[in-house]
């Protein structure tokens, strides 16, 4: 096996999980369990995951930001940037402000 092949099978798997159906995920994240669903174990387990999946979002959330910011560096307007996924032009506006702050004070999501 070389170095490369982790990197690979990671990305392979993030792919995999970020297309996921959310009943299959929900089924997932029952069935991986070691405990049974009714114990206040598989609650635990269950915070968990919440917990890390929710600094994973912020993480996400970030990128999406800095992405923005940089392709309005690139010359298209806040407005067009926020078009690309969806959004309206004041929330467009308000997450490049944000991530513009973020960049000015080197802030990071870690």
């Amino acid at each position: 096996m070389t170095e490369e092949e982790p990197a690979w099978v990671q990305r392979k798997g993030f792919a995999a999980l970020a297309e996921m159906e959310l009943e299959m995920f929900s089924e997932i994240a029952e069935n991986t369990s070691a405990w049974n669903v009714n114990s206040p174990a598989h609650l635990r387990y269950l915070d968990r995951l919440c917990w890390v999946w929710e600094n994973q979002l912020k993480v996400l959330r970030y990128l999406r930001r800095q992405t923005m910011l940089d392709i309005y560096h690139q010359g298209f307007s806040k407005a067009e940037a926020g078009k690309f996924i969806n959004l309206k032009r004041t929330r467009a506006h308000e997450l490049i402000e944000q991530a513009s702050e973020e960049r000015l004070q080197r802030q990071t999501p870690f």
